[in-house]
């Protein structure tokens, strides 16, 4: 069993890293490049591309993290049963737990409404006319919500150490 164990839990951190990995070489590389004056004829292209890589990996990795941490959760003991219990409640381990479904949730909304919606309307707003107020407004709109993702990203990362390491 602790072998299963420590193969989920190798799972989940790769899958980790590939999420949270990927979201700051987005942020902090590939934007800032694309948006140099030499890129900008294609830039309309070049985001949608990338996005769509971006969007299919990141989705996979997300859905990893959710199977392989609810694996995680069964093989440490904490069994659905376990979340109707009162004393359970009163522990540390379930506030930071909350805490980190709290904070999953509300990446996966974020993420569907970005790749789904606002980014996917951004972009196509974009090739038409870049310069446009509504353009640039959803453009403004999918970079908040990819910053608040990745803000949220490293809050999960720091409250799964905090799991595994000890409330």
């Amino acid at each position: 069993m602790r072998e299963l164990y420590l193969l989920v839990v190798a799972v989940h951190v790769l899958a980790a890293a590939g999420w949270v990995g990927g979201s700051l070489f987005l942020a902090l590389a590939v934007i800032p490049g694309i948006r140099q004056p030499q890129f900008r004829p294609i830039m309309p292209d070049l985001l949608d591309f990338i996005g769509r890589r971006a969007r299919t990996l990141g989705w996979a990795a997300l859905g990893t993290l959710v199977v392989t941490g609810i694996i995680i959760l069964l093989l440490r003991g904490v069994s659905p049963a376990t979340f109707f219990d009162p004393a359970f409640w009163r522990t540390g381990f379930a506030h930071t737990l909350a805490s980190k479904f709290a904070a999953v949730g509300l990446v996966l909304v974020l993420t569907a409404l970005h790749d789904f919606g606002v980014g996917v309307r951004a972009n196509e707003l974009a090739r038409k006319d870049p310069t446009s107020a509504e353009a640039r407004r959803l453009r403004r709109l999918a970079i908040w919500f990819a910053r608040v993702n990745l803000g949220l990203a490293i809050i999960i990362v720091g409250l799964s150490v905090v799991l595994v390491r000890g409330v």
